[in-house]
Protein backbone atom coordinates (compact mmCIF):
# COMPACT_ATOMS: atom_id res chain seq x y z
CA UNK A 1 0.00 0.00 0.00
CA UNK A 2 1.09 3.23 -1.26
CA UNK A 3 1.96 6.23 1.55
CA UNK A 4 -0.84 8.30 -0.31
CA UNK A 5 -3.12 5.33 0.40
CA UNK A 6 -2.16 5.15 3.89
CA UNK A 7 -2.39 8.65 4.97
CA UNK A 8 -5.90 8.37 2.91
CA UNK A 9 -7.17 5.99 4.57
CA UNK A 10 -5.90 7.44 7.84
CA UNK A 11 -7.87 10.19 7.69
CA UNK A 12 -11.27 8.73 6.93
CA UNK A 13 -10.61 6.74 9.93
CA UNK A 14 -9.81 10.20 12.04
CA UNK A 15 -12.86 11.51 10.15
CA UNK A 16 -15.34 8.39 11.14
CA UNK A 17 -13.95 8.30 14.73
CA UNK A 18 -14.53 12.62 15.35
CA UNK A 19 -18.42 11.85 13.66
CA UNK A 20 -18.74 8.60 16.28
CA UNK A 21 -17.71 11.44 18.96
CA UNK A 22 -19.87 13.85 17.98
CA UNK A 23 -22.61 11.33 17.14
CA UNK A 24 -22.35 10.53 20.56
CA UNK A 25 -22.20 13.92 22.33
CA UNK A 26 -25.44 14.55 19.97
CA UNK A 27 -27.14 11.95 21.40
CA UNK A 28 -27.08 12.16 24.92
CA UNK A 29 -27.23 16.18 24.72
CA UNK A 30 -30.12 18.43 25.54
CA UNK A 31 -31.14 20.65 22.04
CA UNK A 32 -33.15 23.88 22.20
CA UNK A 33 -36.03 23.83 19.95
CA UNK A 34 -36.74 27.85 20.72
CA UNK A 35 -35.18 30.86 22.56
CA UNK A 36 -37.02 34.28 23.20
CA UNK A 37 -35.97 38.05 24.27
CA UNK A 38 -37.99 39.24 26.90
CA UNK A 39 -39.60 42.90 26.21
CA UNK A 40 -38.56 44.99 29.02
CA UNK A 41 -39.82 48.83 29.89
CA UNK A 42 -38.33 50.60 32.48
CA UNK A 43 -40.76 51.36 35.59
CA UNK A 44 -40.94 54.26 37.80
CA UNK A 45 -41.15 51.72 41.16
CA UNK A 46 -39.73 53.48 43.86
CA UNK A 47 -36.16 51.11 44.92
CA UNK A 48 -34.66 51.39 47.91
CA UNK A 49 -30.87 50.65 47.09
CA UNK A 50 -28.19 51.15 49.21
CA UNK A 51 -25.74 54.53 48.79
CA UNK A 52 -28.07 56.46 47.39
CA UNK A 53 -31.17 58.62 48.36
CA UNK A 54 -32.38 60.78 51.15
CA UNK A 55 -31.26 61.38 54.34
CA UNK A 56 -31.55 63.05 58.02
CA UNK A 57 -29.04 64.55 60.14
CA UNK A 58 -28.73 62.69 63.54
CA UNK A 59 -26.53 64.51 66.38
CA UNK A 60 -24.45 62.93 69.28
CA UNK A 61 -22.89 64.31 71.91
CA UNK A 62 -20.16 62.52 73.08
CA UNK A 63 -19.44 62.17 77.40
CA UNK A 64 -18.47 59.81 79.67
CA UNK A 65 -21.68 59.41 81.65
CA UNK A 66 -23.78 59.22 78.50
CA UNK A 67 -26.43 56.33 77.81
CA UNK A 68 -25.64 55.73 74.25
CA UNK A 69 -28.14 53.29 73.54
CA UNK A 70 -31.11 55.15 74.84
CA UNK A 71 -29.54 58.60 72.81
CA UNK A 72 -29.54 56.58 69.75
CA UNK A 73 -32.89 55.64 70.19
CA UNK A 74 -34.51 58.03 70.88
CA UNK A 75 -32.64 59.51 67.79
CA UNK A 76 -33.55 56.92 64.90
CA UNK A 77 -37.21 56.21 66.66
CA UNK A 78 -38.15 58.20 63.45
CA UNK A 79 -36.16 57.51 61.22
CA UNK A 80 -37.50 54.54 59.00
CA UNK A 81 -37.36 53.41 55.56
CA UNK A 82 -34.62 55.03 54.31
CA UNK A 83 -30.71 53.42 54.11
CA UNK A 84 -28.17 56.06 54.68
CA UNK A 85 -28.11 58.44 58.02
CA UNK A 86 -25.64 60.94 58.39
CA UNK A 87 -23.79 60.59 61.81
CA UNK A 88 -22.77 63.90 63.26
CA UNK A 89 -20.39 63.00 66.48
CA UNK A 90 -19.78 65.88 68.53
CA UNK A 91 -16.39 65.91 69.89
CA UNK A 92 -16.43 69.32 72.23
CA UNK A 93 -16.32 67.90 75.61
CA UNK A 94 -12.46 66.75 74.68
CA UNK A 95 -11.00 69.31 72.72
CA UNK A 96 -8.88 69.75 76.09
CA UNK A 97 -6.84 66.75 75.32
CA UNK A 98 -7.14 62.72 74.98
CA UNK A 99 -11.03 61.11 74.57
CA UNK A 100 -11.15 59.19 78.03
CA UNK A 101 -11.78 55.06 77.73
CA UNK A 102 -15.25 56.23 78.84
CA UNK A 103 -15.34 58.21 75.79
CA UNK A 104 -14.04 55.97 73.74
CA UNK A 105 -16.52 53.51 75.17
CA UNK A 106 -19.04 55.96 74.67
CA UNK A 107 -18.23 56.23 70.62
CA UNK A 108 -18.40 52.41 70.41
CA UNK A 109 -21.34 52.15 72.13
CA UNK A 110 -23.19 55.10 69.66
CA UNK A 111 -22.18 52.82 66.34
CA UNK A 112 -23.52 49.19 68.63
CA UNK A 113 -26.70 50.97 69.00
CA UNK A 114 -27.15 52.33 65.34
CA UNK A 115 -29.98 50.56 62.98
CA UNK A 116 -28.29 47.69 61.23
CA UNK A 117 -30.48 48.27 57.95
CA UNK A 118 -28.48 51.85 57.16
CA UNK A 119 -25.76 52.91 56.18
CA UNK A 120 -23.93 56.31 57.71
CA UNK A 121 -22.25 59.39 56.79
CA UNK A 122 -20.06 60.21 59.39
CA UNK A 123 -19.12 63.77 60.54
CA UNK A 124 -16.59 63.90 63.82
CA UNK A 125 -17.11 67.73 64.65
CA UNK A 126 -16.63 70.21 67.61
CA UNK A 127 -19.27 72.44 66.73
CA UNK A 128 -23.05 72.30 65.76
CA UNK A 129 -23.26 76.53 66.52
CA UNK A 130 -21.24 77.93 64.13
CA UNK A 131 -18.45 78.80 66.52
CA UNK A 132 -16.08 76.65 66.09
CA UNK A 133 -12.96 78.50 67.18
CA UNK A 134 -14.70 78.44 70.71
CA UNK A 135 -14.89 75.06 70.75
CA UNK A 136 -12.20 73.14 68.84
CA UNK A 137 -8.98 71.66 70.11
CA UNK A 138 -6.19 74.92 69.98
CA UNK A 139 -3.28 72.25 68.74
CA UNK A 140 -4.14 70.28 65.72
CA UNK A 141 -1.92 67.34 67.14
CA UNK A 142 -4.90 66.87 69.54
CA UNK A 143 -6.95 66.83 66.53
CA UNK A 144 -5.07 64.41 64.77
CA UNK A 145 -4.57 62.45 68.51
CA UNK A 146 -8.31 62.41 68.29
CA UNK A 147 -8.29 60.81 65.00
CA UNK A 148 -6.08 57.90 65.83
CA UNK A 149 -7.89 57.15 69.14
CA UNK A 150 -11.27 56.98 67.24
CA UNK A 151 -9.57 54.58 64.29
CA UNK A 152 -10.40 51.34 66.28
CA UNK A 153 -14.38 52.09 66.33
CA UNK A 154 -13.79 53.30 63.25
CA UNK A 155 -12.36 50.60 61.45
CA UNK A 156 -14.48 47.62 63.29
CA UNK A 157 -17.72 49.64 61.56
CA UNK A 158 -15.54 50.33 58.17
CA UNK A 159 -18.43 48.13 55.96
CA UNK A 160 -20.84 50.27 57.98
CA UNK A 161 -19.88 53.64 56.85
CA UNK A 162 -19.85 55.06 53.79
CA UNK A 163 -18.17 57.79 53.70
CA UNK A 164 -16.29 59.71 56.35
CA UNK A 165 -16.96 63.71 56.26
CA UNK A 166 -15.12 66.74 56.65
CA UNK A 167 -11.51 66.44 59.02
CA UNK A 168 -12.88 66.99 62.49
CA UNK A 169 -12.11 70.88 62.23
CA UNK A 170 -14.39 73.98 60.94
CA UNK A 171 -17.75 75.22 61.80
CA UNK A 172 -20.39 72.57 61.71
CA UNK A 173 -17.38 69.89 60.64
CA UNK A 174 -17.84 71.70 57.25
CA UNK A 175 -13.66 73.06 57.55
CA UNK A 176 -14.53 76.62 58.07
CA UNK A 177 -14.08 78.84 60.54
CA UNK A 178 -11.21 77.37 62.22
CA UNK A 179 -7.60 77.51 63.18
CA UNK A 180 -6.43 74.86 61.20
CA UNK A 181 -6.96 76.50 57.32
CA UNK A 182 -4.81 75.99 53.97
CA UNK A 183 -2.46 73.28 52.31
CA UNK A 184 -0.52 72.99 54.90
CA UNK A 185 -3.15 71.87 58.11
CA UNK A 186 -5.67 70.28 55.14
CA UNK A 187 -2.73 67.89 54.10
CA UNK A 188 -1.63 67.16 57.52
CA UNK A 189 -5.08 66.32 58.74
CA UNK A 190 -6.24 64.30 55.88
CA UNK A 191 -2.70 62.20 56.18
CA UNK A 192 -3.31 61.08 59.70
CA UNK A 193 -7.31 60.48 58.80
CA UNK A 194 -6.31 58.42 55.70
CA UNK A 195 -3.10 56.42 57.19
CA UNK A 196 -5.28 55.44 60.64
CA UNK A 197 -8.26 54.41 58.85
CA UNK A 198 -8.68 51.52 56.62
CA UNK A 199 -8.66 51.68 52.80
CA UNK A 200 -12.30 50.67 52.33
CA UNK A 201 -13.38 54.05 53.80
CA UNK A 202 -14.21 56.56 51.48
CA UNK A 203 -13.32 60.02 52.73
CA UNK A 204 -14.76 63.26 51.77
CA UNK A 205 -13.83 67.06 52.14
CA UNK A 206 -16.07 70.42 51.46
CA UNK A 207 -14.83 72.00 48.68
CA UNK A 208 -13.18 70.97 45.58
CA UNK A 209 -10.31 73.02 46.44
CA UNK A 210 -9.61 71.62 49.42
CA UNK A 211 -9.71 68.08 47.91
CA UNK A 212 -7.17 69.51 45.75
CA UNK A 213 -4.90 70.67 48.37
CA UNK A 214 -4.90 67.57 49.50
CA UNK A 215 -4.44 64.92 46.80
CA UNK A 216 -1.82 67.31 45.28
CA UNK A 217 -1.30 68.55 41.39
CA UNK A 218 -0.09 64.98 39.62
CA UNK A 219 3.11 66.36 40.23
CA UNK A 220 2.94 66.91 44.12
CA UNK A 221 2.56 63.98 45.77
CA UNK A 222 -0.65 63.49 47.98
CA UNK A 223 -0.79 63.42 51.29
CA UNK A 224 -1.10 59.70 51.78
CA UNK A 225 -0.55 56.72 49.56
CA UNK A 226 -4.07 55.83 48.29
CA UNK A 227 -5.81 59.03 49.65
CA UNK A 228 -6.82 60.10 46.01
CA UNK A 229 -8.87 57.25 45.74
CA UNK A 230 -10.56 57.50 48.43
CA UNK A 231 -11.99 61.35 48.90
CA UNK A 232 -15.07 62.97 47.53
CA UNK A 233 -17.03 65.83 48.23
CA UNK A 234 -19.49 67.03 50.60
CA UNK A 235 -21.33 69.88 49.36
CA UNK A 236 -23.66 71.64 51.74
CA UNK A 237 -24.33 74.69 50.28
CA UNK A 238 -25.44 73.22 46.43
CA UNK A 239 -27.19 75.59 44.01
CA UNK A 240 -27.52 78.51 47.02
CA UNK A 241 -26.10 81.35 44.87
CA UNK A 242 -23.72 81.77 41.65
CA UNK A 243 -20.71 80.02 43.85
CA UNK A 244 -22.44 77.31 46.03
CA UNK A 245 -22.17 79.45 48.83
CA UNK A 246 -18.68 79.95 48.69
CA UNK A 247 -17.81 76.38 47.55
CA UNK A 248 -16.12 77.67 44.27
CA UNK A 249 -14.97 81.26 43.34
CA UNK A 250 -17.82 84.10 42.92
CA UNK A 251 -14.80 85.60 40.47
CA UNK A 252 -15.80 85.42 36.70
CA UNK A 253 -12.33 85.77 35.89
CA UNK A 254 -10.34 82.87 35.22
CA UNK A 255 -8.26 81.37 37.91
CA UNK A 256 -4.69 80.38 37.28
CA UNK A 257 -3.81 78.57 40.72
CA UNK A 258 -4.53 75.11 40.68
CA UNK A 259 -4.74 75.78 44.54
CA UNK A 260 -7.73 77.94 44.58
CA UNK A 261 -11.25 78.05 44.41
CA UNK A 262 -12.06 78.20 40.58
CA UNK A 263 -15.19 79.67 38.94
CA UNK A 264 -17.87 77.95 39.08
CA UNK A 265 -18.03 75.88 34.59
CA UNK A 266 -14.65 75.19 35.69
CA UNK A 267 -15.26 73.70 39.09
CA UNK A 268 -17.98 71.71 37.68
CA UNK A 269 -15.95 70.04 34.76
CA UNK A 270 -13.75 68.87 37.56
CA UNK A 271 -16.19 67.79 39.72
CA UNK A 272 -18.11 65.75 36.99
CA UNK A 273 -14.71 63.97 36.64
CA UNK A 274 -13.65 63.34 39.86
CA UNK A 275 -16.95 61.74 41.01
CA UNK A 276 -16.90 59.18 38.28
CA UNK A 277 -14.93 57.47 40.96
CA UNK A 278 -15.76 58.65 44.18
CA UNK A 279 -18.97 59.89 45.94
CA UNK A 280 -20.46 63.42 46.59
CA UNK A 281 -23.84 64.75 48.20
CA UNK A 282 -25.07 67.09 50.82
CA UNK A 283 -27.79 69.82 51.26
CA UNK A 284 -29.21 72.14 48.36
CA UNK A 285 -30.05 75.65 49.51
CA UNK A 286 -32.66 78.00 48.17
CA UNK A 287 -31.44 80.57 46.20
CA UNK A 288 -32.89 84.18 45.75
CA UNK A 289 -35.37 83.70 43.34
CA UNK A 290 -35.54 80.14 43.50
CA UNK A 291 -34.79 77.03 41.58
CA UNK A 292 -36.70 75.11 38.94
CA UNK A 293 -36.93 71.16 38.35
CA UNK A 294 -34.79 71.43 35.94
CA UNK A 295 -32.15 73.54 36.98
CA UNK A 296 -32.04 71.66 40.18
CA UNK A 297 -31.58 68.07 37.38
CA UNK A 298 -28.98 69.43 35.23
CA UNK A 299 -26.60 70.03 38.75
CA UNK A 300 -27.48 67.12 40.36
CA UNK A 301 -26.89 65.32 36.93
CA UNK A 302 -23.49 67.14 36.19
CA UNK A 303 -22.18 67.04 39.85
CA UNK A 304 -23.05 62.86 40.19
CA UNK A 305 -25.16 63.41 42.97
CA UNK A 306 -26.03 60.10 45.34
CA UNK A 307 -27.26 61.50 48.06
CA UNK A 308 -29.36 64.83 49.56
CA UNK A 309 -30.99 66.17 52.88
CA UNK A 310 -34.25 65.98 52.06
CA UNK A 311 -35.01 67.65 55.71
CA UNK A 312 -33.20 70.83 55.28
CA UNK A 313 -34.35 74.20 53.19
CA UNK A 314 -37.81 72.96 52.70
CA UNK A 315 -38.60 75.86 50.51
CA UNK A 316 -36.87 73.95 47.68
CA UNK A 317 -38.39 70.86 48.19
CA UNK A 318 -42.19 72.32 48.71
CA UNK A 319 -41.23 73.86 45.26
CA UNK A 320 -40.48 70.59 43.46
CA UNK A 321 -42.89 69.02 45.24
CA UNK A 322 -45.37 71.57 42.84
CA UNK A 323 -43.24 70.86 39.74
CA UNK A 324 -43.72 67.68 37.48
CA UNK A 325 -41.96 66.06 35.23
CA UNK A 326 -43.37 66.39 31.56
CA UNK A 327 -43.01 63.10 29.19
CA UNK A 328 -41.02 59.86 29.20
CA UNK A 329 -41.49 57.35 31.79
CA UNK A 330 -41.93 60.04 34.60
CA UNK A 331 -44.68 62.15 32.76
CA UNK A 332 -46.37 64.13 35.35
CA UNK A 333 -44.49 63.07 38.35
CA UNK A 334 -43.83 65.55 40.85
CA UNK A 335 -40.37 67.01 41.16
CA UNK A 336 -39.38 66.12 44.61
CA UNK A 337 -40.24 62.04 43.84
CA UNK A 338 -38.09 61.90 40.25
CA UNK A 339 -34.96 63.43 42.72
CA UNK A 340 -35.34 60.94 45.18
CA UNK A 341 -35.25 58.26 42.66
CA UNK A 342 -32.88 59.35 40.52
CA UNK A 343 -29.69 60.19 43.68
CA UNK A 344 -27.45 57.97 43.06
CA UNK A 345 -27.29 54.86 40.53
CA UNK A 346 -30.46 53.06 38.91
CA UNK A 347 -30.04 50.71 36.61
CA UNK A 348 -32.62 49.56 33.82
CA UNK A 349 -32.06 46.50 31.37
CA UNK A 350 -33.17 48.16 28.05
CA UNK A 351 -32.52 45.17 25.44
CA UNK A 352 -31.73 41.43 25.44
CA UNK A 353 -30.39 39.00 22.96
CA UNK A 354 -30.42 35.15 23.12
CA UNK A 355 -28.84 33.30 20.73
CA UNK A 356 -28.50 29.16 20.56
CA UNK A 357 -25.11 27.52 19.07
CA UNK A 358 -27.00 24.05 17.33
CA UNK A 359 -23.34 22.83 17.19
CA UNK A 360 -21.98 23.68 20.36
CA UNK A 361 -25.20 23.11 22.27
CA UNK A 362 -24.62 26.71 23.89
CA UNK A 363 -26.37 29.67 24.47
CA UNK A 364 -25.12 33.20 24.45
CA UNK A 365 -27.30 35.88 26.50
CA UNK A 366 -26.26 39.50 25.95
CA UNK A 367 -28.13 42.25 28.02
CA UNK A 368 -27.99 45.88 27.58
CA UNK A 369 -27.97 48.14 30.56
CA UNK A 370 -27.87 51.73 31.04
CA UNK A 371 -27.73 53.87 34.52
CA UNK A 372 -30.68 56.15 34.45
CA UNK A 373 -29.31 58.24 37.67
CA UNK A 374 -27.68 60.98 39.06
CA UNK A 375 -24.14 58.75 39.39
CA UNK A 376 -22.74 55.65 39.69
CA UNK A 377 -22.33 52.91 41.97
CA UNK A 378 -19.13 53.08 43.89
CA UNK A 379 -18.93 49.53 44.56
CA UNK A 380 -18.47 46.17 42.70
CA UNK A 381 -21.73 44.68 41.37
CA UNK A 382 -21.27 41.17 40.26
CA UNK A 383 -24.25 40.51 37.86
CA UNK A 384 -25.02 36.37 37.36
CA UNK A 385 -27.03 34.86 34.78
CA UNK A 386 -30.04 32.66 36.25
CA UNK A 387 -31.33 29.74 34.60
CA UNK A 388 -35.20 29.13 36.36
CA UNK A 389 -37.69 26.52 35.82
CA UNK A 390 -41.11 27.23 37.61
CA UNK A 391 -39.50 29.76 39.25
CA UNK A 392 -36.68 28.11 40.99
CA UNK A 393 -32.94 29.00 40.09
CA UNK A 394 -31.67 25.81 38.52
CA UNK A 395 -28.53 26.95 37.62
CA UNK A 396 -26.29 30.39 37.53
CA UNK A 397 -23.67 31.74 35.23
CA UNK A 398 -21.47 34.95 35.68
CA UNK A 399 -22.50 38.04 32.81
CA UNK A 400 -18.86 39.75 31.77
CA UNK A 401 -19.62 43.64 31.60
CA UNK A 402 -18.72 45.89 34.22
CA UNK A 403 -21.25 47.91 35.47
CA UNK A 404 -19.02 50.35 37.09
CA UNK A 405 -18.58 52.01 33.75
CA UNK A 406 -22.24 53.21 33.85
CA UNK A 407 -21.60 56.89 35.83
CA UNK A 408 -25.03 58.16 34.96
CA UNK A 409 -25.34 61.83 35.01
CA UNK A 410 -25.30 63.47 31.47
CA UNK A 411 -24.32 60.33 30.26
CA UNK A 412 -26.35 57.77 28.64
CA UNK A 413 -23.20 55.04 27.89
CA UNK A 414 -25.12 51.30 27.63
CA UNK A 415 -23.28 48.37 29.08
CA UNK A 416 -23.42 45.09 27.56
CA UNK A 417 -23.53 41.99 29.67
CA UNK A 418 -22.23 38.55 28.44
CA UNK A 419 -23.01 35.07 29.51
CA UNK A 420 -22.26 31.47 27.84
CA UNK A 421 -24.48 28.81 28.86
CA UNK A 422 -23.67 24.99 28.44
CA UNK A 423 -26.11 23.06 28.04
CA UNK A 424 -25.29 19.31 27.93
CA UNK A 425 -27.02 18.89 31.26
CA UNK A 426 -30.46 20.59 31.22
CA UNK A 427 -32.95 18.76 31.75
CA UNK A 428 -35.81 18.89 29.06
CA UNK A 429 -38.50 21.65 29.73
CA UNK A 430 -39.22 25.50 29.75
CA UNK A 431 -36.51 27.87 30.93
CA UNK A 432 -36.63 31.42 31.92
CA UNK A 433 -33.53 33.74 31.77
CA UNK A 434 -32.60 35.94 34.46
CA UNK A 435 -30.35 38.85 35.52
CA UNK A 436 -30.03 38.83 39.30
CA UNK A 437 -27.38 42.29 40.45
CA UNK A 438 -25.93 40.74 42.71
CA UNK A 439 -23.55 43.51 44.85
CA UNK A 440 -21.57 43.33 48.76
CA UNK A 441 -24.08 45.35 49.60
CA UNK A 442 -27.08 42.87 48.58
CA UNK A 443 -29.26 42.63 45.58
CA UNK A 444 -29.31 45.54 43.42
CA UNK A 445 -32.93 46.55 42.32
CA UNK A 446 -33.50 47.11 38.59
CA UNK A 447 -36.58 49.75 37.34
CA UNK A 448 -37.91 46.87 34.95
CA UNK A 449 -41.02 45.84 34.78
CA UNK A 450 -40.32 42.02 34.44
CA UNK A 451 -38.29 42.17 38.22
CA UNK A 452 -39.00 39.07 39.96
CA UNK A 453 -39.65 39.55 43.79
CA UNK A 454 -36.16 38.18 44.14
CA UNK A 455 -34.86 40.98 42.69
CA UNK A 456 -33.69 39.33 39.43
CA UNK A 457 -35.32 40.36 36.03
CA UNK A 458 -36.49 38.68 33.20
CA UNK A 459 -34.49 39.15 29.96
CA UNK A 460 -35.35 35.76 27.84
CA UNK A 461 -36.41 32.09 27.59
CA UNK A 462 -35.82 28.88 26.21
CA UNK A 463 -37.47 25.65 25.86
CA UNK A 464 -35.03 22.37 25.85
CA UNK A 465 -35.82 18.87 24.13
Amino acid sequence: MTRKRIAWVTGIIVLLLAAGVWLMAFRSARWVSAVSAAEMRETRESLNNPDRGFYLIHGIVISDGMDAAKTVQDSYAFDSGRRLSLLDVNLCAYAGGDITDAGLRAVSAVFEALPRDMRYLVRFVYDWDGKNMETEPVSRAIVERHMVQLAPVINANAERIYTLQGLFVGNWGEMNGTRYIGKEHWRALARTLAEATDDSILLSVRMPMQRRCVCGDGETAEAAPGVSARMGLFNDGMLGSYSDLGTYSASTEPVADYYAPWRPAEELEYVEELTRSVPNGGEAVCPEGGCSLAEAERYFRATHVSYLNDDYDRRLWDAWAEETVSGGVWDAVDGKTYIREHLGYRFAAQHARVRYDYLRNRLTVEADVQNVGFAPAYFPLQPQLLLLRDGKECARFPFDGDLATLWGGTHETVCTLSASVPLGDVAPGDYELALLPESGRGVILFANDTRMKSGAVIIGGITAK
